[in-house]
């Protein structure tokens, strides 16, 4: 189980990008969760659970890629 926490703040988007590709290539086959406040690498997940005040306010699993988000 791999958990990063904003393993993306404060860079660039290109950056971002970059990094996150590289995140997503080592972390195939394995459990990964990512908490972000952007939406980045979004496109490439399974499943988002949105928290609010410490509580669990949404979840949505991604079934189908017209259901993923699109990085912003």
């Amino acid at each position: 189980i791999l958990i990063l926490d904003e393993p993306t703040a404060n860079l660039d988007s290109e950056t971002e990008r970059r990094v996150l590709d590289t995140i997503f290539a080592l972390a195939a086959g394995r459990t990964l969760l990512l908490i972000t406040h952007r939406s980045a690498g979004l496109d490439k997940v399974d499943k988002i659970v949105t928290l609010r005040r410490g509580k669990i306010v949404a979840q949505q699993h991604i079934t189908d890629s017209s259901q993923r988000p699109r990085p912003s």
